[in-house]
């Protein structure tokens, strides 16, 4: 039997055997297959292990010239993000989510089967503060949350270029 993603996401396959004889004289026999006993017909429960992930990267729109300034940040000006979103995983990822405090986020709930990426959907506006300006930057991290199938949500939080870092 070959491993569908229903399976996958099902974390279980599940099947039953039919074993047909004929015998010498009267109509044929039939037995459906067990998984521990010979008087009983439940169908062979076969769990499937799963391995739910998400990663999140987080991209500014801010513009810096060549000496390392910026080009677009003033007082009252904003900073725009856009997230891509990707299932890492095995199995379908639904409910998933941004969150990133200090920002105005909009997009979601969506859900992405493995492999795939989301890159439309969640953006994020934030408006440059006095304290931003002195300080010379503005630093957060958002959080990407998914529900597999079966088990505990799964997170990631937001990196700039990658999907194996947290920075």
């Amino acid at each position: 039997y070959t491993v569908t993603q229903a399976d996958l996401d099902a974390v279980t396959f599940s099947n039953q055997a039919l074993a047909t004889g004929t015998p010498p004289s009267g109509p044929n026999v039939t037995d459906l297959s067990d998984d521990n006993s010979n008087t009983e017909n439940d169908p062979t429960v076969t769990p499937i292990c799963q391995d739910a992930s998400i990663a999140l990267i987080k991209v500014a729109d801010v513009t810096l010239d060549p000496t390392g300034n910026c080009y677009d940040v003033a007082l009252g000006g904003t900073i725009n993000y856009v997230f891509t979103v990707t299932n890492t995983g095995d199995v379908t990822l639904t409910d998933i989510d941004v969150t990133d405090s200090g920002v105005v986020m909009s997009g979601g709930p969506i859900s992405l089967a493995p492999g795939a990426s989301d890159s439309t959907n969640f953006t994020a506006t934030y408006t440059v503060t006095q304290a931003d300006l002195d300080a010379g930057t503005f630093s957060n991290q958002a959080l990407a949350t998914g529900t597999p199938p079966i088990g505990a949500d799964v997170t990631d939080l937001s990196d700039n270029n990658s999907n194996t870092e947290n920075d």
